[in-house]
């Protein structure tokens, strides 16, 4: 004899016990995993409800996080082991966006001490009690019911901590390194309107630049030696950068009016192709080690300071 108030739900050829945590066929053990049981055995007691997927979740892997397929497989697996096809629901239906909802009649019985009770529950029932003594709480309620509200709380309060963690993490690593992981190279500087002495110039910044930057933490900068076969050419950017094998580019040009001189200089993504920095400067046109001083300090300090390393 079973323990008063012990309950069952029948439903077509099967019989679900939560107590004993089976699923009969005409009286014949279904087999199923523990997870693909217990969700079933929420959709059986809250027939008629849309139970979401996040009660689900949370229920099913209280200590894990894991990816919303997971449940799709409890889901796809039951489906099987009933006998029905996801476009023609008989027990089970998905509500688009929501959940899940279990739909078939459910017959729900429990054994007293005057013998037994069978009480007739549709699909439009939405009782969630699983027997009528609300003083005699069973233990799937508490499993269930309980256990999804202390493990939404635990979730809640974990995952404001591992949001804060990776938030913390990303500004670290974003104030730590603008080029993570990033292989560099300075090509020569381009001659707009071309003096006798730009090309010295223009040696001289690269070198200097190179070494400048090089200085900076999580970057790997070519030497000057691989990017001094374009001076003095026509280069695109992105595709000196190819085939220094790197994937960032700092590229400029020089360009005099009178007694002034014109530096734009450009950060390139050569994966991407696309603009990362740009900036230029404006300089009186003192003697070449001067200016050329002058620009990469400027140019290196402007990184630094825009991307911190």
């Amino acid at each position: 004899m079973k323990e008063p108030n012990e309950c069952l739900f029948d439903f077509e050829k099967f019989r679900l016990d939560p107590f004993k945590r089976q699923l009969l066929r005409e009286g014949k053990v279904v087999p199923l995993t523990s997870k693909a049981l217990t969700t079933l055995s929420i959709l059986v007691d809250r027939r008629g409800e849309v139970v979401t997927k996040d009660e689900l979740m949370n229920i099913l892997w209280t200590d894990t996080t894991v990816e919303e397929n997971n449940l799709t497989q409890q889901i796809s697996t039951l489906r099987k082991t009933l006998g029905e096809k996801k476009d023609e629901p008989k027990f089970i239906v998905t509500i688009p966006g929501q959940g899940y909802s279990f739909i078939a009649p459910v017959k729900r019985s429990f054994y007293s001490e005057t013998g037994l009770v069978l009480e007739e529950i549709t699909q439009s029932s939405i009782t969630i009690d699983i027997c009528d003594d609300d003083e005699k709480v069973q233990p799937y309620q508490i499993a269930g019911q309980n256990q999804a509200f202390w493990a939404i709380r635990v979730h809640q309060i974990f995952g404001g901590l591992i949001v804060a963690a990776y938030l913390f993490v990303f500004w670290s690593i974003y104030h730590t390194s603008f080029f993570p992981n990033r292989t560099f190279a300075v090509l020569p500087f381009k001659s707009i309107g071309k003096i006798n002495d730009d090309d010295n110039l223009s040696a001289g910044i690269t070198e200097t630049l190179t070494a400048k930057i090089g200085n900076l933490k999580s970057l790997t900068v070519r030497p000057v030696g691989s990017a001094s076969e374009y001076l003095g050419q026509e280069q695109n950017p992105i595709e000196a950068g190819r085939k220094l094998n790197v994937n960032t580019v700092l590229a400029g040009s020089i360009q005099r009016d009178g007694e002034r001189v014109r530096i734009t200089v450009q950060v390139l993504d050569v994966v991407k192709n696309q603009v990362l920095w740009g900036q230029s400067f404006n300089k009186d046109a003192v003697d070449s080690f001067t200016l050329q001083d002058m620009v990469s300090e400027e140019v290196a300090r402007a990184l630094q300071n825009k991307f911190p390393v």
